[in-house]
């Protein structure tokens, strides 16, 4: 599992709670991927969106642009129950190395 496999994970993983919009999950990522540039999250979530495994929405005006929320679709939960079991065998995988 690369990193972008991982973040789309974690994009998915954001979504099972509830539709979000961009700016919030980007916020959310860069708590944890501080190195990881703006514009690889959203063509992250461009591509989740274009692939059927979101799906976007515009939502009420906010105190600057209209927000773009995303929605989770079934084939986005599938794939979010297929990255996660990638992420699990992995870190088992590492743990037979003691890391």
């Amino acid at each position: 599992m690369l990193k972008k496999d991982l973040l789309r994970l974690c994009l998915l993983h954001l979504l099972t709670s509830g539709d979000k919009y961009g700016y919030e999950m980007l916020d959310s990522i860069h708590a944890v991927f501080v190195d990881t540039h703006v514009s690889v999250i959203y063509a992250l979530l461009r591509g989740l969106c274009h692939d059927g495994f979101t799906t976007q929405y515009q939502g009420d005006e906010s105190d600057g642009p209209v927000r773009k929320y995303y929605h989770l679709t079934d084939e986005g939960r599938q794939l979010y129950e297929k990255l996660l079991e990638q992420w699990r065998t992995l870190q088992e995988a590492v743990k037979q190395f003691g890391l």
